[in-house]
């Protein structure tokens, strides 16, 4: 069974070599860039021009316009709990549970 990035990098190859440095590609991590990008280069061979990558988390950021806040409080699962509770008893307080 061929792995589906490779399928993917072969695809891209074959509808775009021309233009492929005009092509995005979205992956999720950088495990799956590393494979993706030894499957192109196995496929082509030569020296290429490659596509623009991009994480999921950065493509879904600059389409919504939106930017990541900084400086903001990591929680922990306890904490996520106790807040949890919480809003659990505020809408039992107010008869939606």
């Amino acid at each position: 069974m061929t792995p589906f990035l490779k399928q993917a990098a072969a695809y891209i190859l074959k509808n775009h070599t021309n233009n492929l440095h005009l092509v995005k590609v979205v992956l999720p991590n950088k495990r799956a860039r590393v494979f993706f990008e030894k499957y192109l280069t196995d496929i082509v061979q030569k020296p290429l021009l490659p596509p623009e990558f991009d994480s999921i988390e950065n493509f879904m950021v600059s389409l919504s316009g939106y930017r990541q806040l900084s400086g903001v409080k990591k929680h922990n699962m306890q904490q996520l709990a106790v807040f949890g509770q919480q809003v659990l008893g505020l809408f039992g307080l107010f008869g939606f549970v």
